[in-house]
């Protein structure tokens, strides 16, 4: 094992990130077309970096009959203490960002509802944390998007990106659902809840 800059050759390409990201998911050994398979890769390129990522230390290789059998050395340190975190924080990002939205949940909001680009798994760097916010009522709507536009200098500082608040009150949303919007419908079918009452309960209200 290297000691002296070691990420540099263990994650240099995309296609390494990918593979180290599903051989950490995994708990036996694999082909290398079963690992491209799995990690989406080409074949040919995925079998050129688990030889390297096995010259690096972090992967076993077995050979069986007329291919070699690969898995991740899960008690390493590099992979233990460094790979394995690393991922581990990646995937909870979209659950600390849940927790951070819940945090806007006050008074008048009934419901708040991530949806759009980052809950299908299409976001771009700058794309927008767009979020429904259903309200009890019209009367402070004005007031609760402010109030929610003001946490955009922290979420852009932390996350870099900005909340796009949607906001409809509870009667506007049951009608213009009722009535098949489009957009409502989709938020229906993708989005994710976040805090208060879910859709289903303000449907049935």
């Amino acid at each position: 094992m290297r000691y002296q800059r070691i990420l540099d050759n263990i994650l240099s390409q995309k296609t390494k990130v990918k593979i180290l990201r599903y051989l950490i998911s995994q708990t036996r050994e694999q082909s290398g077309r079963e690992i491209a398979r799995g990690a989406a890769v080409n074949h040919w390129q995925c079998n050129k970096i688990l030889k390297e990522l096995h010259q690096e230390g972090i992967l076993t290789m077995r050979k069986f009959s007329n291919t070699y059998l690969y898995s991740l050395k899960k008690d390493t340190y590099i992979v233990k203490e460094i790979i394995v975190p690393l991922f581990s924080r990646e995937k909870s990002l979209i659950e600390n960002l849940a927790l951070e939205l819940k945090k806007l949940k006050s008074k008048g909001i009934a419901s708040i509802i991530l949806f759009g680009s980052l809950v299908k798994g299409k976001e771009k760097p700058h794309s927008d944390i767009d979020v429904l916010v259903i309200t009890d009522d019209k009367e402070n709507e004005k007031i609760i998007k402010q109030k929610i536009e003001n946490k955009n200098e922290y979420f852009m500082r932390y996350y870099g990106n900005v909340i796009s608040p949607y906001i409809v009150s509870k009667s506007e949303f049951k009608k213009r659902y009722a009535g098949g919007d489009k957009l409502l419908a989709n938020v229906v079918k993708t989005g994710r809840y976040i805090s208060g009452e879910t859709i289903g309960e303000i449907i049935t209200s």
